[in-house]
């Protein structure tokens, strides 16, 4: 996922580990049907659409303006994204893989 990012103008995503990684990165998302568990949207109202037209139009906002610096600053604030900028989470699943086919 942070190939992807590093590349990426806009995310759509659905939440969780995308929702988490993008916005450590800065990068404008949109959350679409949202299934998480976080509050996404005191950050800002753009950040989270649940109907179609909702969502047509605030992914043209966010086109168009991308999100206050303040979005993201907020949201690194109140959660603990260390690990979510170095992704770990293919290191992890290589050493559980590598541990299953010794055994």
């Amino acid at each position: 996922i942070i190939d992807i990012l590093d590349v990426s103008d806009y995310i759509i995503t659905s939440g969780g580990s995308i929702l988490f990684n993008s916005l450590a990165y800065g990068v404008p998302t949109i959350i679409y049907e949202f299934n998480g568990l976080v509050d996404t949207k005191r950050y800002c109202e753009y950040l989270v659409a649940e109907e179609p037209d909702e969502f047509l139009v605030k992914l043209d906002y966010l086109m168009s303006h991308g999100l206050p610096d303040e979005v993201y600053r907020n949201f690194r604030r109140d959660h603990d994204l260390s690990n979510s900028r170095s992704n770990p989470s293919s290191l992890r699943i290589k050493k559980l893989i590598d541990k299953l086919v010794e055994k």
